[in-house]
């Protein structure tokens, strides 16, 4: 598999093995390539790793200007296979670059990361092939990767709103003791919760400006996910926003 953006066609089962170690994080560009978020993206694909996830919100808008932009900087720039869900800022062009905004990644026979569109409204085909991945892959350790995060107190206005999440919540439910957590982006931050049962890890600090919340924070933060004795461990690492003068 070459290094950059995967452009997701008609499989949407991907079977990856030999991978020790991955980045996952979202919120690149939403809020426009200035110089500091393209120094902080530009330290996230050099960062070592086996395969980065970036959950949404690429660009500012989702238009071809913006979408080629991103293309361009990325493969310039990357070391590894790149992984990608649609945010609502990527609306309406990621499927003309990305493809499909809903798959599954199976890693090393052991792990499923069920990539998810939840950032559109939410079709009955979409919640379908979540269904039929939860069943067909259930002696899997499950991993849910969609951009918008499930209700909660800690940002509600960064997060999905009862009636949405609902839906899925039905789909998953049976599933739950298979789920090992849900990664999430939306929040221009970093802060982790728990929902019906999940525990959620949310990582918006790709390059985008921070929320207020996190505006004093010297350095940003992505989740590192390292694979080992079939347990999946999940640690951060820290990026220090230095612009080139």
């Amino acid at each position: 598999m070459q290094p950059g953006l995967q452009y997701i066609d008609r499989k949407k089962e991907i079977f990856l093995t030999n991978i020790q170690n991955m980045v996952i994080t979202a919120d690149i560009g939403c809020t426009g390539f200035t110089a500091q978020t393209t120094a902080i993206y530009t330290k996230l694909l050099q960062l070592p790793t086996d395969l980065l996830i970036l959950n949404g919100d690429l660009v500012s808008i989702g238009n071809s200007e913006n979408f080629e932009q991103f293309k361009s900087l990325t493969h310039s720039l990357a070391k590894t296979p790149i992984f990608t869900t649609c945010g609502n800022h990527d609306i309406p062009m990621y499927a003309k670059y990305l493809g499909e905004s809903n798959y599954a990644l199976i890693i090393n026979h052991e792990f499923m990361f069920l990539m998810f569109n939840n950032s559109q409204k939410i079709s009955t085909s979409s919640l379908e092939f979540m269904q039929k991945m939860l069943i067909k892959h259930q002696d899997k350790k499950i991993f849910l990767v969609f951009h918008i995060p499930p209700p909660n107190n800690l940002y509600p206005d960064f997060a999905m709103w009862a009636d949405k999440w609902q839906p899925i919540k039905k789909v998953i439910d049976p599933y739950v003791q298979n789920i090992q957590c849900v990664f999430s982006g939306h929040l221009h931050g970093c802060c982790e919760y728990q929902k019906d049962g999940l525990d959620v890890y949310v990582s918006g600090e790709g390059g985008a400006v921070l929320h207020a919340d996190f505006k004093n924070q010297t350095t940003y933060q992505v989740l590192n996910l390292i694979f080992q004795d079939k347990q999946v461990k999940i640690k951060k690492i820290k990026i220090k926003p230095e612009v080139k003068k």
